[in-house]
């Protein structure tokens, strides 16, 4: 393997061996060694984005500081690493060996996130082959080396802004689609409605519990299937919340008994631990309830063979720089989320359900945020499952 390549220049390794590393200048350009040496770990240190020099091995020879920020390692540490150890993403080291005659080559990749959630850093990465030469001190011929300039730029902003308008535009059609519908679905519903009506109200009271009971959850299919066009009609014009002042323990309670039933035929154990005492909330109780009926049926469906799924709540009194909030966490021992899909989960239309919609996330994350909230999904990595973490603020805020 090559000498490795420090910041400042050669490593202790290669001057000791008395190599010379360096790059071909141009035609016609003379300038010393040392000051070229300089120059360029000067201006390699100084770019804001990281800059990685690999050598035929595929390891680090060179890194700025950069590179030992995005990813996360002592400066000192990087010589000698395997890139692959650093971008994880399939054929990499493939991409990165044989350019064919391709001069430059460009992909975007993720790498592993930071900080709460761990959402992952969209990366793009421009390789180009350089030639470098490396001469033994006292030789008049230099030995030519090939190397990999790399350069990794995080632009997770700009691939969550393209995100957000690719989002709004699904978010558009999909309300022109559902409105469609519901005009045309509308009055059959509602008529479907009112005889189901109709006939539990005529039932004689001998009838077995069981055809009453069917009737009931016909209706409540029906309700549910209209609130859902609804919604989607919505998009993204949906009225904003209607805020009225709650006991968001009591709807988080009446939230699981509503769904207990489907955990008990499901196999899954439901258990639920609240914070002490009430805690009112300013909120709209029934964008909530959506979005918590949302959570517990996607935990739910992620385990098909039954498993655990815990419910808890906190509450987090305000400081000097944030509010006071209510925090409840989901978990589920299911089949968890490949870190690749954590960033597009929220968005319209992507599941990864066989017959998802992809609509229920999505729906989740703009009714948090409209109520001033945070809602993020960490994955405990494959089939341990999945975790939602949901913020809500007990006051909105008092907009002049």
């Amino acid at each position: 393997m090559d000498a490795g390549v420090s910041a400042n220049g050669l490593s202790a390794t290669a001057r000791d061996a008395g190599v010379h590393l360096l790059c071909l200048p141009p035609t016609g350009v003379s300038m010393s060694l040392e000051f070229e040496r300089s120059a360029c770990a000067a201006i390699v240190q100084c770019l804001p984005d990281a800059v990685l020099l690999v050598d035929g091995d595929l390891r680090v020879a060179l890194a700025n500081r950069a590179a030992a920020a995005l990813f996360r390692l002592n400066p000192d540490r990087l010589p000698g690493v395997p890139v692959a150890s650093l971008v994880t993403q399939p054929d990499f080291e493939d991409w990165l060996r044989d350019f064919g005659s391709r001069g430059t080559k460009v992909m975007e990749a993720s790498l592993p996130g930071r900080g709460r959630g761990r959402t992952p850093l969209t990366v793009r990465i421009t390789a180009v082959p350089i030639a470098l030469a490396m001469r033994r001190r006292g030789a008049t011929t230099a030995r030519r080396r090939d190397y990999r300039l790399v350069v990794v730029k995080d632009i997770s902003d700009t691939a969550v802004l393209e995100a957000q308008l690719v989002d709004s535009e699904k978010q558009g059609a999909m309300g022109q689609l559902a409105a469609g519908i519901l005009h045309e679905v509308r009055n059959p519903m509602s008529s479907m409605g009112s005889n189901l009506s109709f006939v539990r109200d005529r039932l004689p009271e001998s009838i077995e519990p069981a055809v009453a009971q069917a009737l009931d959850v016909s209706l409540e299919y029906l309700d549910q299937m209209r609130q859902l066009l609804g919604t989607l009609s919505g998009f993204p014009r949906r009225a904003a919340p209607r805020y009225e002042i709650a006991d968001l323990q009591d709807l988080i309670r009446r939230a699981v008994a509503f769904v207990a039933r489907e955990a008990e035929r499901r196999k899954i154990q439901l258990t639920a631990a609240f914070a002490p005492g009430p805690i009112t909330c300013e909120m709209d109780a029934r964008m909530i309830k959506q979005v918590l009926l949302n959570l517990l049926r996607n935990a739910m469906e992620a385990m098909p063979n039954g498993g655990r799924l815990d419910l808890r709540t906190s509450f987090r009194p305000p400081d000097p720089h944030s509010p006071a909030v209510v925090l409840i966490e989901i978990a589920d021992s299911g089949v968890g989320i490949v870190e690749s899909d954590l960033r597009r989960v929220f968005r319209p239309l992507f599941t990864t359900k066989p017959r998802g919609a992809g609509l229920g996330l999505s729906f989740c994350r703009q009714a948090v945020e409209e109520h001033g909230g945070e809602i993020h999904l960490m994955s405990r990595g494959r089939d341990r499952g999945t975790v939602a973490l949901v913020s809500l603020p007990i006051r909105q805020p008092i907009n002049d």
